[in-house]
């Protein structure tokens, strides 16, 4: 017990030390041992750390050493070229076949999953090396196929397990190296001792395989073991081909016996009578096998002779070993002994058990297997079509072959079965194969049932057929279509080449995609990620479409009760082979991808041209471009147009793709040519606004020419403007001149004009020529015009003094009117008179001037000037007349309170002026009818003219209620500023008699109001100081 604990507190301190390194339980054991236990049993765990402290104390090297086991013939022997020629006495055949070639997976206890999980701690990240020792170079050198090279030493090291390859069945190894380091004790004063640090160091990896890996948690003693039979199959192995080796180099003795003839040909003649024997396909390698026969015969010959030798002279050949062969007996007779055998009793129990005694039955297999062999013949996916589709397309197609495959198997397969099944054991009756049979214990026992489930089993192998079989195609059709993409980086760059593909399929592309440029970027017509879900997804449908196939009892034993609707049992969705050809699939399509999207980024360059808004373009363009620069500019464009047509394809296989470019193409092509055409369209446009801005003049002056003059005045302007026409003319053909050569461009660029511009073109040209016609033609038309001007004028001026003599007549008439009770209308008729005469006065101006312009003598029209002043002493009197009454009468009717006192004096001052002047000029002409008419205006406005300080003094707007109030007491009359207060009240109440009163209440209202506003002046002061 105390060397179980020393040896257990060294492990544990050596465990505790690795634990940074190793994963701790990497050397556990495996027990066969239930983990709750009965009371009395060991535990597992007790079990387990004995099995563990067992194996550590098991020096693995001495035990190999006490089997007489060297570590270097567990390591083939390289040949050098001392060797090459042959071997020492004393070792005259060494070990050169690998060991591992003869391990005995058998003794391992642990697959290799199983090895590497020792590696995952609860509660660790990621996984730890497993810890292990291993047969590797002791001086960490690799080992060298050069036969020049020096032998390496081999040794075993500790190592921890990295990882397992299937391909190469072997383990990946860690080499650990131990570094002890000792803590000085200067530097830790407080310890009296000096102590040893074990530090574990990872070195150099290996792969090296199982016969030389010995986990920790595996038992050393059955490793040993292991070794010791791989080592004895190795050298058995070696003898017998050391043996067969030697045989064959031995040459044939003359002396030896051959194979005679007669022999031969009674073979032959055995051979070839052997019953539906093909014999025109025997005849062409008859020659061969006769060869191939002598030839054994020879090698049997030496084989002996060899033999007889080695075992005659055992002391020459002490290192071949014969094989061991088995004695064999020879008969006494040609005949074998053959046990009593009991036929008949056999017969009936076969009988008793086949189904194949009845031509019934034999018919329904038949059939069966005929009708199962179909359905292993169908496919659940199309895989012959030749023509790339569009994903949904491919899908749809698939979806209908699914759903055609299901039906045919729910209701032709089953109904066919069925009938076939029902109609050839109707006539069988009750027995053993009573398909009337209603009992289901009865059923279970009889060999219908037996039947029903041989046909139930061969339905079920033939939907897995048919689903692995079509799995495979589709796989297969698949990886074919993206074989050239499987290698593909996942960083890949496809280059500048974008008219040819390095990635073509086997046979034909299955996919067709269109490569698209928008806002969003560059994208395909279908996301990638569809392929990959839509395709896979297509896997579990095909599985699917074969679950709903039903039982055949229920159909075939109707009078059978069967609950629910028991189904055949197909491929499950998990699968290991379905799995694997899933993530084939899945894996296929991500790397099919790969370059679908470099080739992509590709086109991401021209994003900006396919984004590019041309008018947006334009409006940033320069506008005052020359044609020389927009010829460079568009000739670059075209240029560019060319080079996207001749570097892009108008579609690419990529894998199992197909891509549709031309639509990107002519989108960047027909971009290119927009941009060209439309520079060009805006300079036609400025070109076109040029010329309309030059032609406008010109059709401003075509428009005044074919004028027609209304008046001598407007002849006489049009012929002053037409001397100005030629100097502006010479101006519009010096700026034409400047604007034609840019035509020139368009002929260059082989633009072609619309038919309007072109007009326009030739309408400027012609423009001056035209003018200079239409003047010609004006200037003869004017002559025409300035004679009728003439006699319309002569006609107008007799009109105008037969017009004044009227006007004469009606102001010599105003004079007899007096009656002021009319002054409105007389009034209204003078102001009439007046706007006749005024006109008149403008209409004798305008005569004169055109009498001047026609060369004709200017009238007098001094009577007009008379006219005028006599009218004006009547209009100063009427009009004056007819404003005071309307005054009056609104002075006396309108509220008090609307009169304004200002107004209303300088009203009455102007009134009585313009009377009193009208009365002394009526002295001196003789009308006394508006003389008295005058007299009576001019008194009525001196009575009224004293109603003046009364309005002033009562409209005061200082009057307030107590200044009112003080009125009313003083005149015994009582006044309110109210609205229905008027003029003709006030003088009702006699409020005119009591004038100095009123005068007096309004200056003292004045004067308060004036000491009320010196007083808030000076607070204002005050509160500012």
């Amino acid at each position: 017990m105390e060397d179980e604990e020393k040896n257990h507190h060294k492990s544990h301190t050596s465990q505790s030390s690795q634990t940074s390194y190793f994963c701790q339980g990497g050397d556990t054991p495996k027990v066969q041992i239930p983990y709750e236990t009965r009371p009395g049993e060991i535990p597992r765990k007790l079990a387990i750390e004995r099995y563990r402290r067992e194996y550590l104390k098991v020096d693995f090297e001495q035990l190999l050493a006490g089997k007489r086991i060297a570590s270097d013939l567990l390591m083939p022997k390289h040949l050098n070229n001392s060797d090459e020629h042959g071997t020492t006495p004393d070792d005259p055949v060494s070990a050169y076949l690998p060991l591992e070639m003869f391990d005995n997976e058998e003794y391992d206890c642990r697959t290799p999953e199983d090895w590497l999980a020792l590696g995952n701690a609860e509660g660790s990240p990621g996984q730890k090396p497993v810890p292990a020792k291993a047969l590797l170079p002791a001086d960490d050198e690799t080992p060298s196929d050069d036969p020049q090279s020096p032998p390496l030493r081999y040794s075993w090291h500790v190592v921890g397990v990295l990882d397992y390859s299937k391909e190469k069945c072997q383990y990946l190894v860690q080499k650990v190296h131990q570094n002890t380091r000792q803590a000085d004790e200067s530097k830790n004063p407080n310890k009296k001792h000096r102590k040893g640090i074990s530090l574990l160091v990872a070195g150099s990896k290996y792969w090296v395989p199982r016969i030389r890996l010995l986990f920790r948690a595996e038992d050393p003693l059955v490793f040993v073991e292991r070794i010791q039979f791989a080592l004895r199959y190795r050298e058995h192995t070696e003898a017998l081909i050391f043996y067969h080796l030697s045989v064959e180099c031995m040459p044939i003795w003359p002396g030896a016996p051959s194979l005679s003839a007669d022999s031969l040909e009674h073979m032959k003649r055995l051979v070839l009578s052997a019953p539906g024997l093909r014999l025109k396909n025997l005849e062409n390698c008859i020659e061969d096998l006769e060869k191939e026969i002598k030839l054994e015969y020879d090698h049997t010959m030496n084989s002996m002779i060899f033999e007889k030798v080695v075992m005659s002279h055992p002391e020459e050949f002490p290192h071949i070993t014969l094989p061991q062969r088995d004695s064999e007996c020879v008969p006494q007779t040609g005949c074998v002994p053959v046990p009593h055998f009991d036929y008949k009793k056999r017969r009936d129990a076969f009988v008793f058990t086949s189904m194949l005694t009845k031509p019934e039955v034999i018919c329904v297999l038949s059939k069966m297997w005929s009708e199962c062999n179909k359905v292993v013949t169908m496919t659940l996916f199309n895989v012959t079509s030749v023509t790339p589709l569009q994903l949904d397309e491919f899908v749809d197609i698939q979806s209908k072959i699914h759903t055609k495959t299901n039906s045919l198997l729910r209701t032709t397969w089953t109904d066919t079965l069925r009938n076939n099944i029902s109609s050839k054991l109707a006539t069988t009756g009750k027995g053993a194969y009573n398909i009337n049979e209603s009992h289901w214990e009865i059923y279970k026992m009889s060999k219908l049932y037996k039947l029903m489930t041989v046909v139930r089993l061969n339905q079920q192998d033939s939907l897995r057929h048919l689903v692995l079989d079509s799995l495979a195609s589709l796989t297969q059709l698949l990886l074919d279509a993206c074989h050239s993409v499987l290698t593909c980086p996942q960083d890949l760059v496809w280059g500048s080449d974008l008219l040819t593909s390095p990635y073509k399929p086997k046979k034909n592309p299955l996919f067709l995609l269109d490569l698209v440029l928008d806002q969003t970027g560059v994208h395909y017509s279908t996301s990638l990620g569809m392929f990959e879900t839509s395709i896979v997804t297509l896997f579990d449908k095909g599985i699917q479409a074969t679950y709903s196939v039903p039982q055949l009892d229920k159909f075939v034993m109707k009078n059978l009760f069967i609950g629910d609707d028991p189904l055949l049992e197909s491929v499950k969705l998990w699968e290991p082979e379905v799995t694997e050809l899933r993530e084939k699939v899945r894996n296929a399509l991500i790397q099919a991808a790969i370059p679908l999207r470099a080739y992509a980024a590709e086109y991401e360059k021209h994003l900006e041209l396919h984004n590019l808004d041309v008018e947006t373009l334009l409006k940033s363009h320069n506008f005052e471009q020359t044609s020389q620069e927009l010829k460079k500019e568009v000739e670059q464009h075209f240029k560019e147009k060319e080079r996207i047509e001749l570097s892009l394809p108008s579609s690419i296989v990529i894998g199992p793709f197909v891509v549709h470019v031309e639509g990107v193409r002519l989108s960047l092509s027909q971009k290119r040519k927009a941009l060209a055409n439309a520079l060009l369209d805006r300079f036609v446009l400025k070109l076109r606004n040029q010329i309309d801005n030059a032609c406008e003049e010109c059709h401003i002056i075509s428009r005044k020419l074919h004028e027609k003059p209304n008046s001598i005045e407007e002849l006489t302007e049009m012929r002053e403007w037409m001397k100005q026409i030629p100097e502006l003319l010479k101006s519009f053909k010096e700026h034409i001149d400047k604007i034609l050569p840019d035509y020139e461009l368009f002929e260059e660029l082989r633009y072609c004009l619309t038919n309007e511009e072109f007009n326009k073109k030739w309408t400027a040209i012609g423009w001056p020529q035209r003018i200079i016609n239409q003047i010609e033609t004006a200037t003869l038309r004017h002559v025409e015009d300035e004679e009728n001007f003439c006699k319309i004028h002569l006609a107008d001026q007799n009109n105008l003094e037969e017009q004044l003599d009227s006007l004469q007549m009606y102001v010599a008439g105003l004079a007899s009117h007096s009656d002021t009770d009319r002054a409105h209308e007389t009034a209204n008729k003078v102001r009439h008179i007046s706007e006749k005469l005024i006109k008149c006065q403008t209409t004798a101006q305008k005569y004169n001037t055109r009498s001047h312009l026609l060369g004709l003598p200017v009238r007098n029209y001094d009577r007009l000037e008379k006219l005028m002043k006599d009218l004006q002493l009547f209009k100063d009197l009427w009009i004056t007349t007819s404003d005071w009454l309307q005054w009056t009468e609104s002075w006396f009717k309108d509220p008090l309170s609307s009169i304004d006192p200002q107004q209303l004096e300088c009203s009455v001052t102007d009134a009585l002026e313009s009377i009193h002047r009208c009365i002394e000029q009526f002295k001196d002409i003789p009308a006394l009818d508006c003389q008295m008419a005058a007299a009576v205006i001019h008194s009525k406005i001196e009575d009224f003219r004293s109603y003046i300080p009364l309005i002033q003094s009562l409209r005061n707007p200082v009057m307030r209620s107590h200044h009112w109030k003080m009125l009313s007491e003083r005149i015994q009359i009582k006044v309110h500023p109210k609205s229905s207060l008027t003029l003709s009240c006030c003088l009702e109440l006699g409020l005119q008699n009591h004038m100095d009163d009123i005068v007096h209440v309004a200056d003292v209202a004045a004067k308060e109001y004036s000491s009320e506003q010196m007083k808030s002046r000076a607070f204002a002061a005050e509160r500012r100081g």
